[in-house]
C-alpha cells in the first residue's frame, strides 16, 4: 500500500511542476517530508528553488528547516543574502524576527 502511495505521489509531483501553484509545492514537500519519499522531496526541493523570490523566500525557508531540507535551506540563505535589502523588508520578515530571532539575527550575519 505504501509503495503505491509513493508512486501517486510522484506521479503528483512530477504533474504538479509543470504548474507554479506554490501552496501544492509547499505541501507535496511536508508530504514527502512526513512519508519519508526522497525522490519526489529531491524535486521538489529543485521546483520550489526555481520558484524563490524575494517575497517567499523566507516562508520557504522555514519550511525547508521543518521539512529537514538542507539543500533548500541553503538556496534560500544564499538569496537572502544577495538580496538582504530587498528581504528586509518584506512581511515575512518582520514575522521571521518575532517567532525566530535566532534564525534573522543569523540571515543579518550572513549577509554582511
Amino acid at each position: 500500500m505504501l509503495f503505491r502511495v509513493s508512486d501517486e505521489l510522484n506521479l503528483l509531483g512530477s504533474e504538479m511542476f509543470r504548474g507554479g501553484n506554490g501552496e501544492v509545492w509547499h505541501s507535496l514537500l511536508a508530504l514527502s517530508h512526513v512519508f519519508l519519499i526522497p525522490r519526489l522531496k529531491q524535486k521538489v526541493t529543485k521546483g520550489l528553488a526555481k520558484t524563490l523570490i524575494k517575497e517567499n523566500v523566507l516562508d520557504v525557508l522555514e519550511l525547508a528547516k521543518l521539512c529537514d531540507a538542507p539543500d533548500l535551506s541553503l538556496i534560500c540563505m544564499k538569496l537572502i543574502a544577495s538580496h538582504f535589502k530587498s528581504v528586509e523588508k518584506t512581511e515575512g520578515w518582520k514575522i521571521l524576527q518575532e517567532h525566530d530571532p535566532w534564525l534573522s539575527s543569523f540571515a543579518t550575519d550572513i549577509s554582511d
